[in-house]
């Protein structure tokens, strides 16, 4: 028996029944066919057991003829002739015994004769009609399981459905995530234009000169971030809230998705707003040119931001991920350019040697602000009239359209639950400045590093060009996933909390009624047998089995033709003969061979001959029944 509600732990209890089930079914790993085929036995069998029974009561029926016998020779009780022979028949099971009695009975009823020739229903005598009663009976407790089994046939089904099984060893499940042990080690680095408490432990630094870094940067465990961005969907799953908001977590590559499982780690997510072009104002100078400068007031803080939109179709600006270093002008491609105008400043370069662990919780802003300009890579007469012609969208040119976005993103320590690589759960907590570091300043558009993916999260957001609101939602995941690609690199896997396997499998539904209808048939149908056997040992005595073992076809043969040896004591059928008793020295004239030979009157009669010449005894009639006369 299965029980679909039961599961190992309840944080991981997602699975739906199969359609159609109810708590009224049960559901058995057996397969419905041979169910079906154990089910048939019953029915195969009980009809069988019907002669079983009679054999049974005509234990009782002895018992009752021979008592009825010895009150009285003249007791109305004893059977006549023809109800000896009903008798037997019925005690032998013949089912087609009862068509014929039905027949004769509906004849005898409805036939119209004249008053002076109507003749008299035969009345059986009692014993003749239990017999007749336990017969009928014995047929409908056969064919009420024979019901309930085709029902039962009718309603069981095959269906498909999933059970849980708790995992033992967790520990081989490193599914959770946990921050690599080189950001841990950070602390060679303080004292260092490298101080990884400045940088976060996602770059790698030398020293600057002024308020401009213009030495060389490069990513730390660049091999694992070039493997991870390269097939980033396999370590980072979508989530979204119940308020909305969406998140990628990351985890390890799934290959059994046939497991589910809870853990520890960390999320990335992002919320952005679009800049209708009425909030802005463009520069009358740009207003028909690429690039286009404009001012928009109060973005962010206040500030009246320039912006100047460039040709490429997905560019970033970080507006305060850092507490000494920014972003010049929007939108910029270069890290290592003095320009006022583009690349990466900083307002005290000091501070980068001497920031601590306890500084860098404060000097990577989580969440932080950022501003996207993202393209619409479609032709205009493509895109659909909610999106094209919506307010929100910036008309560059006529075949160039994009969305303005002020964005903020937020890095998560999270606790998650997975059915495979699908988030079932996810809890948040705020990460501290140091992990938020690991994705932020790796990201920063004017070093480069981050081109690749932006140009991933292009392609995947203009995916879905069917409203404004449609668009923006996929850039914020798109975006969220893109940036978990760095905390995935500067982490490694950790053990899961807990560990399920989920099996489906092919399992047979069966609804409660038919069980147990079936459970009913064969019991009331076994309760008669015990009440049959339990009356049988009751009356069984010596004199009973003689009778008994006369109330047959075979007594009644012995009688009419071995009537002398059948008055012997027998323990079976087989003893009533003398041929079956007779030593193999015995001259084989005594035995009998039994003819039949038509009479004067018109009818037939059964003959005994000897064996020993059949052509010599031809004549000799077969000796009569004996009878016994009542005076």
């Amino acid at each position: 028996m299965i029980d679909l509600d039961y599961c190992p732990y309840p944080t991981l209890c997602h699975r739906t029944k199969p359609p159609g089930t109810s708590k009224g079914d049960y559901y058995i790993d057996f397969p419905v066919g041979r169910l079906a085929f154990v089910s048939s036995l019953s029915a195969t069998i009980s009809f069988t057991l019907v002669a079983a029974f009679m054999v049974i009561y005509s234990y009782t029926a002895a018992r009752k003829l021979l008592d009825a016998s010895d009150a009285s020779q003249e007791s109305k009780d004893l059977p006549s002739p023809h109800d000896i022979a009903v008798l037997v028949r019925l005690l032998n099971a013949e089912i087609f015994l009862l068509w014929g009695l039905l027949v004769y009975q509906l004849r005898q009823r409805f036939r119209r004769k004249p008053q002076t020739t109507q003749t008299r229903i035969h009345q059986y005598s009692p014993m003749v009609r239990a017999s007749l009663a336990v017969l009928i009976a014995g047929i409908i407790g056969s064919l009420f399981i024979q019901v309930a089994d085709t029902y039962f046939h009718v309603v069981i089904s095959s269906v498909s459905a999933t059970t849980l099984h708790p995992e033992k060893d967790v520990a081989q499940h490193q599914y959770s995530r946990r921050l690599a042990s080189w950001c841990f080690d950070a602390e060679g680095s303080f004292g260092t234009n490298n101080n990884k408490f400045f940088w976060g432990c996602g770059l790698n630094a030398t020293k600057g000169t002024g308020n401009a870094w213009t030495e060389t940067f490069s990513l730390a465990n660049y091999t694992t971030f070039v493997k991870v961005a390269s097939n980033l969907d396999s370590y980072a799953s979508l989530y979204t809230d119940k308020q909305g908001i969406g998140y990628a977590v990351a985890r390890p590559p799934i290959d059994d998705v046939a497991v589910d499982w809870t853990g520890t780690g960390y999320a990335v997510s992002s919320q952005c707003t679009a800049i209708p072009p009425a909030a802005c104002k463009v520069s009358e100078a740009n207003a028909t040119k690429m690039p286009k400068n404009f001012v928009c007031d109060k973005i962010y803080d206040g500030q009246n931001i320039p912006v100047s939109f460039v040709s490429t179709a997905h560019n970033l600006w970080f507006y305060d991920f850092h507490e000494y270093a920014k972003e010049t002008i929007p939108f910029t491609n270069s890290w290592t350019s003095t320009s006022a105008n583009t690349g990466l400043t900083f307002t005290d370069v000091r501070t980068i040697k001497n920031t601590t662990i306890q500084d860098s919780n404060n000097i990577f802003r989580n969440p932080w602000r950022w501003l996207s300009q993202i393209g619409l890579q479609a032709d205009p007469w493509d895109l659909p009239t909610e999106l094209s012609q919506s307010s929100l969208v910036w008309e560059m040119s006529s075949d160039n359209r994009r969305f303005f976005l002020s964005c903020s993103t937020m890095v998560w320590d999270a606790s998650f639950a997975f059915a495979g690589d699908k988030v079932l759960s996810l809890s948040t907590t705020k990460s501290n400045g140091s992990v938020t570091g690991i994705v932020s300043m790796p990201s920063v558009s004017s070093g480069g590093y981050f081109t690749d993916l932006t140009n991933q999260v292009l392609r995947e957001t203009n995916k879905n060009l069917t409203t404004p609101e449609a668009f923006v939602k996929q850039y914020e995941l798109a975006m969220s996933k893109a940036y978990l690609v760095w905390l995935v690199t500067h982490t490694v896997p950790a053990p899961a909390d807990l560990v399920q396997r989920r099996e489906t499998k092919v399992i047979t539904r069966l609804p409660a009624t038919a069980l147990w209808l079936l459970v009913a048939a064969n019991l009331l149908f076994a309760l008669f047998a015990v009440v049959l056997s339990s009356m049988a040992i009751r009356e069984t005595s010596p004199e009973v089995h003689q009778v008994h073992t006369r109330l047959s076809t075979a007594g009644l043969a012995a009688q009419l033709f071995d009537w002398k040896h059948s008055r012997k004591p027998a323990q079976g059928d087989f003893e009533l003969f003398q041929e079956n008793n007779t030593a193999k020295t015995e001259e084989p004239s005594l035995r009998k061979r039994v003819g039949v030979r038509c009479t004067d009157a018109g009818g037939a009669e059964f003959a005994a001959y000897d064996f020993v010449d059949v052509l010599a005894e031809e004549a000799n009639e077969a000796k009569p029944i004996q009878t016994t006369s009542v005076d």
